[in-house]
């Protein structure tokens, strides 16, 4: 009696650690048929559902191996069993002293489930009994309660290629989906979706399609209106597949994306809120290879006219950011700009819902710095006129520390492009300069970054030949640094480009000035040879080419190259004098 004390635990557990050690394999220990029912008997009184977290599960622990132990004689499982389906249906236990309530009896039938799983690991051949304990865990899927539906589940696929369970399979799964359609409560359809999810695994995912389950998934899905239970329940199947196959429901996720695209804009509350637990789950165990699947068919949805689809489609792609790390930066560089190209639908609730997904994707951000200026970017990404300065200025102000994740660049991207297209030379240099470093905040940036470098080159490019001297030297050294940070091979068109506009007949003098201090910085962050290489064989021959034009490059080459390389320009000298003194 009296209040709880740590002394008190901690003799709890004790108690506990002995039971195990006695129920160790290597001693050689064995208790009598009553002994064992005593001790079960027990810990389901006081352990069982333990007020402290810790003495409860070293209570569930002991209970665990010693039915494993000493539990495979017939007299103790005939005793065990009924005792154990009592436990499961009421929640109590003779003589408990344990504190009353709900949580208690979740906790005490929550172990039975676990002691009922390992009680089965003992009746192998003992096809009646087998069948009793599925029989007994089905009933017991009604509890109202997601820890006990769960344990109920993890117990009952374990027993689904025991003695002739499989023989029941077919019928066992169509009572659950009739039961996840048109079970009268939510603790029924909840229970029997746990149940089908034990019922694929345990008994073979090929049951997805031999019994019929994705087809009758897919019928439920488009249920009426009227039908919100049905359709509720048909998702809840759905999630808790995801849940228990993970990668194996892949294959079919494809095919139901289109109903769980038109569930997100049900007009069912409930609906659309187990739409949302269901795209969470799933985009949470896509593979790699799941996630290229499933992004063209919802940023397909993204293009329909029809404003519901098209916030529908919005919502899934907010769900990616529950992808795994490395899943999620593969997706974000797609994801992110059609979200922000929505922030400016015309459709409020179009807008609201791409709002809502950048914050929901925001949350996925996991570096300090960027998290302290979600505000400001989410302002930029608002308000791109108005906004977009002063996220330069706070990113050029701040000391990052942490190397930035994916769902942080992906934030970050869309400013430094608007920033590089923007008419103010300042917001040009700033956003140059911000690029030009992100290589070395970045842990993998050819991984991470390099997606982007496909929209960040136009603006790159355009600043090289501004008009504006600070702008194009800001660019130029921006591309030098993404060389040195990414390597040449990422950037192979690059080099062509700023050839041919150091010898453009269309361009400016002051565009082939810009293209001949890009280029240097580029040949110089290539490394070994390159800049002596290129100079020798692709640039000083052209000082006798016909066209001036061409000529003037190799003098805006021969400007920029010795004051950028300093004594590393001496090997050049003897072949740049003669292009000199000729230009």
């Amino acid at each position: 009696g009296g209040r709880d004390s740590p002394a008190k635990v901690r003799s709890r557990k004790g108690v506990c650690v002995a039971l195990s050690r006695l129920s160790d394999p290597g001693l050689d220990v064995s208790l009598a048929t009553e002994d064992t029912l005593r001790v079960l008997s027990l810990l389901a009184a006081h352990g069982l559902a333990d007020p402290v977290d810790a003495a409860r599960s070293s209570s569930v622990s002991a209970g665990r191996d010693v039915v494993e132990r000493h539990g495979s004689d017939d007299a103790v499982l005939s005793k065990l069993m009924p005792f154990l389906e009592g436990v499961l249906r009421t929640g109590k236990a003779e003589g408990e002293k344990a504190p009353g309530g709900v949580a208690a009896a979740d906790a005490r039938k929550t172990g039975a489930v676990i002691l009922l799983g390992s009680a089965a690991l003992h009746l192998a051949d003992d096809y009646e009994k087998i069948n009793g304990a599925v029989d007994m865990l089905l009933g017991a899927l009604v509890t109202p309660s997601e820890v006990v539906q769960y344990s109920i589940a993890t117990c009952l696929s374990k027993l689904m290629g025991r003695g002739r369970i499989p023989e029941r399979k077919e019928t066992m799964i169509a009572g659950l989906l009739e039961k996840c359609f048109a079970g009268k409560s939510l603790a029924v359809r909840r229970g029997a979706a746990y149940g089908l999810s034990a019922a694929v695994h345990g008994g073979g995912y090929s049951a997805l399609r031999t019994c019929g389950v994705v087809d009758d998934l897919e019928e439920a899905l488009a249920s009426p209106p009227a039908a919100w239970q049905k359709k509720e329940g048909a998702l809840f199947a759905v999630e808790l597949l995801s849940v228990r196959l993970g990668l194996l429901l892949e294959p079919y996720v494809l095919r139901l994306l289109p109903s769980l695209l038109r569930a997100f804009s049900d007009g069912n509350n409930h609906v659309r809120a187990a739409a949302g637990d269901t795209a969470g789950v799933i985009m949470a165990r896509l593979s790699t290879h799941g996630v290229r699947l499933v992004l063209p068919a919802i940023l397909g949805a993204f293009d329909d006219p029809s404003w519901r689809t098209k916030a529908a489609s919005i919502y899934m792609l907010g769900s990616m950011s529950r992808c795994a790390p490395k899943q999620l930066g593969s997706c974000l560089p797609r994801v992110v700009p059609r979200l922000v190209e929505a922030t400016a639908d015309t459709h409020p609730k179009v807008k609201a819902a791409s709002e809502d997904a950048l914050a929901t994707i925001s949350g996925a951000v996991r570096n300090p710095e960027i998290s302290g200026m979600l505000n400001v970017f989410f302002a930029a990404l608002k308000d791109p006129a108005g906004g977009t300065r002063t996220a330069l200025e706070g990113l050029l102000a701040t000391e990052f520390v942490h190397a930035i994740d994916p769902p942080g660049l992906a934030l970050l991207m869309p400013i430094l492009i608007r920033g590089l297209k923007d008419r103010s030379a300042l917001n040009k240099r700033y956003a140059a300069l911000i690029t030009g470093n992100m290589c070395s905040m970045i842990d993998d940036p050819v991984r991470d970054f390099g997606p982007y470098l496909g929209v960040l080159l136009p603006g790159l490019k355009a600043a090289v030949v501004d008009p504006i001297p600070d702008v194009r030297t800001t660019a130029s050294k921006c591309l030098g640094s993404l060389t040195r940070g990414l390597g040449q091979e990422a950037l192979l068109d690059l080099r062509p480009w700023l050839m041919e506009t150091l010898q453009s007949e269309t361009g400016s003098s002051v565009e082939r000035s810009g293209a001949a201090q890009a280029l240097t910085e580029l040949l110089i962050a290539s490394g070994g040879n390159v800049v002596e290489v290129v100079m020798r064989e692709e640039i000083l021959p052209l000082r006798t080419h016909q066209k001036a034009v061409t000529r003037e490059g190799v003098m805006w080459m021969l400007t920029f190259l010795p004051g950028s390389l300093g004594q590393a320009f001496s090997p050049l000298i003897p072949v740049a004098l003669p292009a000199l003194v000729s230009g």
